[in-house]
């Protein structure tokens, strides 16, 4: 079992032409979380922005809505250096939204991973992981996603990339799973 903290701050910037007005304020918050895991099963929860701060740029003020995340993964093993992964994610949002997204995906060597996902307002899509490339004494993860839309009356009706970078200092201070 794990767990974490972080607190942060939000700066909410609204600008306007010279003909309108602009503001900005900053608020504070934070997460909080704890996970379970083994080799081939991980279960999170995690409590997001736990103090709903409210930020008033202008004369309107805006609420940044507490909200939770349950997430959950499981690995089976298809051969030596093959896994096929599956998780699930649900955001639930104190306001009434809620988010639901699947991925399933094959993984080799701990390396290359390839993926399906669907979010049940936001469309389905494909990934691609590249993990630990190695640089000198430590590493990189790289990931590219495309999102394609359900439709154009959905939330979110146009096609999103996405693409993330992790950097590892040392290879002595991170175990690959």
């Amino acid at each position: 079992m794990t767990g974490g903290t972080a607190l942060h701050v939000i700066n909410y910037l609204f600008k306007a032409s010279s003909a309108g007005a602009s503001g900005s304020d900053f608020a504070w918050s934070g997460n909080i979380s704890a996970a379970l895991y083994s080799p081939t099963f991980r279960l999170g929860i995690s409590a997001n922005d736990f103090n709903q701060p409210l930020l008033t740029p202008l004369d309107v003020p805006s609420i940044v809505y507490r909200y939770y995340t349950i997430h959950s993964e499981k690995k089976i093993a298809l051969g030596l250096n093959t896994q096929l992964i599956a998780s699930a994610r649900t955001n639930i949002i104190t306001n009434g939204y809620y988010a639901l997204m699947g991925n399933i995906g094959l993984n080799f060597q701990e390396k290359i991973g390839l993926y399906g996902f669907a979010h049940n307002d936001q469309g389905w899509g494909l990934a691609i992981d590249l993990n630990h490339i190695e640089v000198s004494e430590s590493w990189f993860d790289v990931s590219f996603a495309y999102r394609i839309p359900y439709s154009t009356g959905y939330r979110i009706p146009y096609s999103v990339f996405e693409i993330n970078l992790g950097y590892y200092l040392s290879k002595s201070n991170h175990s690959i799973e």
